[in-house]
């Protein structure tokens, strides 16, 4: 009889532009780490994300795991938690203008951590200028709270 093949994946996705599906069966851990390390050699002077998957079968222990980075020389790394709200009916909502340099949103309309109160003490903070509204949107009568980063990390 012939043994089943082993079928653990480990999924590797770098944003923007490529993806890499690899097999552990095809792969001993030493060369997975050293492909890895040659990845992030290859890449390490690109403004890009990584996202890490891992399946029960892929793991030790059988737990699966999710993992992202970003790498960015002068991103905004501030967490924000903007609490769930109900909302009066018509009630509109600003489309805000994001940019991924610090500070991606400028603004006290989300949430305090995004207005002027927290900005870093930087030499170039007198020239930061207030998020642009690029328009309205008719806001729904109930929000969920969510936290989040440069973008949007999970609802509550």
């Amino acid at each position: 009889e012939e043994a089943e093949e082993d079928r653990r994946t480990i999924i590797i996705c770098s944003l923007p532009y490529r993806s890499l599906q690899l097999s552990t069966s095809s792969y001993s851990m030493l060369r997975f780490t050293l492909l890895l390390v040659g990845l992030v050699a290859v890449f390490r002077g690109s403004e890009s994300s990584t996202s890490i998957v891992v399946g029960p079968q892929a793991s030790q222990d059988a737990s699966a795991m999710v993992a992202n980075n970003v790498d960015s020389m002068d991103g905004d790394f501030r967490l924000a938690k903007t609490a769930a709200k109900d909302h009066a009916a018509n009630t509109k909502r600003s489309i805000l203008l994001s940019q991924e340099s610090y500070p991606h949103l400028y603004t006290e309309l989300r949430n305090s951590v995004w207005g002027a109160s927290n900005l870093d003490d930087l030499p170039q903070k007198s020239k930061f200028t207030a998020s642009q509204s690029l328009g309205y949107i008719t806001e729904v009568t109930h929000t969920h709270g969510v936290i989040e980063g440069l973008y949007g990390i999970m609802n509550d």
